[in-house]
């Protein structure tokens, strides 16, 4: 030894020399071995394990391992489940998996990856493929599209303005978006277009045409035409419910037999089905009627109305106008507050019009007052209709009257002067004073009063002469 910078070191199985700073050597009898003169060189041998550095170039290996690369070049690891390589100058990578089989590809713009069923290659940012088990798709942007299903027997592919699908038998060609015909020999389905002139089809219980202007279309059991921009109708024959839009008044109606909805420049909506309707005029007409249960009809801001069919209970309000109503079979009132009442109740009725006019009806009779001078009052049979009997006065200047049927009266001023008729005797009032001036013929008063004359009794017939 030379301290410290030369060494020398033996036994039986070893020997070890350096020299500092750089050089190193040891062997081994069992074969392990290093020789280094740092920083330029290292290598090393332990059993199956060696490594070795050179510069910036390494390499080790291992059971089942080995690495290698020139720092900061070229990398590259390799075990029992991969293989992995880096060139970082290049942005060049390369990984491949062993089970399962996959690997990945990426340089600059060129990107690759695949394993049994799968693959996707792309170079950014015009190319780009993939596999996905029967499905593959191509595409070079952007002039150039193409996907395809083998399992499913489609493709489709676009080529600049040239365009083509197929699926199965049935297959499209054109230059999109203006011009395209389809076949389908298995269905006889086809189609012909040259938008925006026309467009035309035909198969198996369908047909259209379309043009600008107008247009037709059927479907099985339900069909379809129009006039553009005016109406647009669709009828399905299996659900009975037509369709039609006019756009230049924004009216739509939808609906069968059972229900339908109407709309108007979406001011008017009308909805009816078998149970209720409902009807709306923005902003300010409401109705709503559930068929043999109630209306209800609102006029903003004018008024309400209410009906109840299960007891024919109906009810008017119109606050602006200070009225209200309510009938029933039975009763009833209106108001138009403060002037006009009426009230009735059963076969009783009450009217007034504050303050020149009232009219009432009860049982017997009904009477009328008009303000300020004149009354008038009339006999009621029960059913409600006339009995022949009235008075009437037109305060203080004339009063008459039938007080029971064939009777008359009338007089003028109180009494200053009239006549009266009572039975068959008739009277003269002159000056407050009343006077006798004759009865009436038998003739002219035999129908008044008189009670019905008595059956005749038949005698008895027996054997008895007596009575014949």
């Amino acid at each position: 030894m030379l301290f410290p910078l030369f060494g020398r070191y033996t036994d039986e199985h070893e020997r070890d020399t350096w020299v500092l700073p750089t050089f190193f050597r040891l062997r081994r009898d069992n074969g392990d071995r290093v020789d280094t003169l740092l920083p330029l060189y290292w290598h090393s041998q332990f059993g199956d394990r060696t490594t070795t550095v050179v510069g910036p170039f390494y390499d080790r290996t291992t059971p089942g391992v080995h690495n290698n690369g020139l720092v900061p070049v070229y990398f590259h690891a390799r075990n029992t489940e991969r293989t992995m390589t880096v060139l970082p100058f290049l942005l060049f990578t390369y990984r491949h998996e062993y089970a399962p089989d996959h690997s990945w590809l990426w340089f600059a713009l060129f990107y690759r990856s695949s394993d049994a069923t799968h693959s996707r290659t792309m170079v950014f940012p015009l190319f780009y493929a993939n596999r996905n088990g029967p499905k593959r798709s191509h595409v070079l942007f952007p002039i150039f599209w193409r996907f395809t299903d083998d399992e499913a027997r489609t493709d489709w592919w676009l080529a600049g303005p040239f365009f083509s699908s197929t699926t199965g038998e049935r297959h499209t060609r054109g230059i999109a978006p203006v011009i395209w015909y389809t076949r389908d020999p298995a269905s006889g389905d086809s189609a012909n277009a040259f938008l925006p002139l026309f467009y035309q089809s035909s198969g198996k219980d369908r047909s259209s045409f379309l043009t600008v202007i107008a247009g037709y279309r059927r479907t099985g059991p339900s069909h379809f035409w129009y006039v553009f921009p005016f109406v647009f109708r669709h009828r399905d024959e299996v659900t009975e419910t037509t369709t039609t839009v006019i756009p230049p008044l924004l009216a739509v109606s939808r609906g069968n037999d059972e229900s339908r909805l109407t709309t108007f420049l979406g001011l008017f909506w009308h909805q009816r089905d078998i149970a209720s309707s409902m009807t709306l005029g923005l902003p300010l007409f409401y109705d709503v009627d559930d068929f043999h249960l109630s209306r209800t009809t609102v006029f903003l801001p004018f008024g309400v109305r209410y009906e109840r069919a299960s007891d024919q209970n109906t009810y008017w309000v119109a606050p602006l106008l200070l009225f209200y109503r309510h009938t029933s079979p039975a009763d009833g009132i209106t108001v138009w507050f403060p002037l006009y009442w009426d009230v009735r109740h059963g076969a009783e009725r009450t009217t007034l019009l504050f303050p020149f006019y009232a009219h009432w009806r009860r049982p017997g009779y009904a009477g009328t007052y008009v303000f300020p001078l004149y009354y008038y009052r009339e006999g009621l049979h029960d059913d409600g209709s006339p009995d022949g009997t009235y008075r009437r006065f037109l305060f203080p200047l004339y009063d008459s009257g039938i007080k029971r049927p064939g009777d008359f009266m009338w007089e003028v001023l109180g009494g200053l002067v009239g006549q009266e008729r009572i039975g068959h005797h008739h009277f003269l009032r002159l000056f407050y004073m009343t006077f006798e001036t004759g009865s009436s013929t038998p003739a002219q008063t035999a129908w008044y009063g008189r009670p019905p004359p008595p059956r005749r009794r038949a005698p008895q017939r027996g054997l008895s002469v007596a009575g014949f």
